[in-house]
């Protein structure tokens, strides 16, 4: 009689490996917000995958994959907004970062698994003077994957240096009180928030509240649904609410 065997695999495991990583780490000696231009230095593909024996889990593996760094890195930047060019003219030189990728090596994590290091270079191309540097980990299901996911979480380190932000949502709203999402876009963990709120009815002010979020929210991360009383003039549902940043430490 044939038996049908599952083999479940616990979920948090890649959780668990994500833990290990190294934090993506930066060093800005200049003010990003100058440059308006960036020029990405051409890399050779990184190739992993195919088919491969381990004793422990028996023959594993599949397609060849193969990504370019150097296409990923512009490719990020131009899904985000910024202006790659493929060369530089003199008169934009001042203005552009020539962008530079190097890998770092690997190293062993826990359950078998590896981490690939990566560092991104950006230098002023009229004064060839490093202006900023990025370092990140990544851990995926191969070699490949483990550069992509440090390529995106040392360029989304660049753009919280490049435009620091705090997005604030509203994502429920009661008689009494609502609930804000708070999404940390800057290179610094938050502890500290202030927002105002504003009441309105008809276009008319009726009220506005400043409230202090004491919350900790690490720089990339969204603190969702926090709970906010609202004053007791302003408790009708149905006013409109505006939110506004006031400041945050």
């Amino acid at each position: 009689m044939k038996r049908l065997i599952i083999i479940l695999v616990h979920i948090t495991l890649p959780i668990a490996l994500m833990a290990q990583l190294k934090m993506p780490t930066g060093t800005v000696n200049g003010n990003l917000s100058d440059y308006t231009y960036f020029h990405v230095t051409p890399t050779s593909g990184v190739t992993s995958g195919g088919l491969s024996y381990n004793a422990f889990w028996g023959l594993s593996g599949g397609p060849t994959k193969t990504i370019v760094p150097s296409d990923a890195i512009g490719g990020y930047l131009m899904k985000h907004g910024f202006n790659t060019i493929s060369s530089i003219p003199t008169e934009f030189a001042s203005k552009t970062l020539i962008i530079s990728y190097g890998y770092t090596g690997r190293r062993v994590l826990s359950l078998g698994a590896y981490a690939s290091g990566i560092i991104i270079q950006m230098r002023d191309a009229a004064t060839q003077n490093l202006v900023a540097s990025f370092e990140a980990e990544g851990c995926g299901a191969d070699e490949t994957d483990d550069i992509l996911q440090a390529i995106y979480s040392a360029m989304a380190l660049f753009r919280y240096h490049y435009e620091p932000k705090v997005n604030l949502n509203i994502d429920k709203v009661y008689k009494n009180s609502l609930l804000l999402s708070i999404e940390n876009l800057t290179p610094y963990q938050i502890n500290t928030i202030v927002v105002k709120l504003t009441y309105y009815t008809d276009g008319e002010v009726i009220h506005e509240q400043t409230s202090t979020i004491n919350s900790t929210i690490n720089s990339g991360y969204v603190l969702n649904s926090k709970y906010i009383v609202k004053d007791k003039a302003a408790r009708n549902k149905k006013y409109a609410i505006k939110v506004e940043l006031m400041s945050y430490n």
